[in-house]
């Protein structure tokens, strides 16, 4: 930890996006805790303000822009507004997310796009632009929320699992590429968390809350791991996926709408043949 959060030099800004609820706002606190200054970028001026506040209050630094990071287009203009607005950034925490929370039949183009967009092209684009300033400052972190649903099958959310298991691929590979630059690589892979997206699901899985989230992705960039599960139950449904998927399968096409949040309702609301 000393080395990537230690005393005795400069820290640059850690841009979190997502920032203003849930796991955003969880890692934007957890953050400053440990003595970053921290960038927040989302939709709800409000509530980006009212984080910032409760961060400077609390002796940290903070600041914010309002940005509709839906597509590449808005990451690469917000990658320009932030250097603007602060200079050198250390890291990037690519975080927002969206699901349609239903199946796959009834999504239209457009909603295929919109989450895609939001959870693969944009947090994409925003880390590429960002890549040769962290090169060449030789130091800096690149830190993605990804999703268990990237490893495990989460019917009635397949193109969102699809958005996030591209960005899985992404990190992975990143990982290997920036090697030697002095850019790490980390991502953590939470499974069904208590946040504002999931709320209007019924659920009967065990649910991880923001802040374990956000420890668990501290945890990934202060021991530079590569990918990190939080949650003992999550860990265990990995494994099992990988070392027996024939059965992992037919167990969740059996009894999935009994505990796979939104998945009952998606059923229900399945398109007439």
């Amino acid at each position: 930890m000393d080395r990537w959060f230690g005393r005795g030099r400069e820290r640059g800004w850690m841009v979190v996006t997502g920032a203003s609820r849930g796991i955003g706002e969880a890692i934007m606190v957890r953050l400053a805790a440990a003595g970053y200054p921290v960038f927040g970028v989302a939709r709800s001026e409000t509530s980006l303000q009212r984080i910032c506040t409760k961060i400077r209050r609390s002796g940290g630094r903070a600041d914010f822009l309002r940005a509709d990071l839906s597509t590449a287009d808005a990451a690469r203009d917000l990658a320009t507004d932030i250097r603007r607005r602060v200079g050198r950034v250390e890291g990037v925490v690519v975080n927002a997310g969206h699901s349609s929370n239903t199946l796959f039949e009834n999504l239209t183009p457009e909603d295929m796009t919109s989450e895609f967009g939001v959870n693969y092209l944009a947090p994409a684009t925003l880390l590429h632009s960002f890549i040769p300033d962290l090169k060449k400052q030789g130091r800096g972190f690149l830190v993605g929320v990804g999703s268990l649903t990237a490893g495990v099958p989460f019917p009635g959310h397949a193109n969102y699992a699809a958005s996030k298991a591209a960005l899985y691929c992404l990190f992975r590979n990143l990982r290997i590429e920036l090697a030697g630059t002095g850019v790490n690589v980390n991502m953590v892979l939470p499974g069904f968390t208590k946040t504002k997206m999931t709320e209007a699901l019924d659920f009967r899985l065990p649910a991880s809350e923001p802040d374990e989230v956000a420890e668990a992705l501290v945890c990934a960039i202060k021991d530079n791991k590569a990918f990190v599960v939080p949650g003992f139950d999550n860990r265990m449904a990995l494994t099992l996926n990988r070392l027996f998927p024939g059965a992992f399968d037919f167990g969740v096409s059996l009894l999935g709408k009994y505990f796979i949040p939104g998945y009952a309702d998606a059923l229900d609301d399945r398109s007439p043949e």
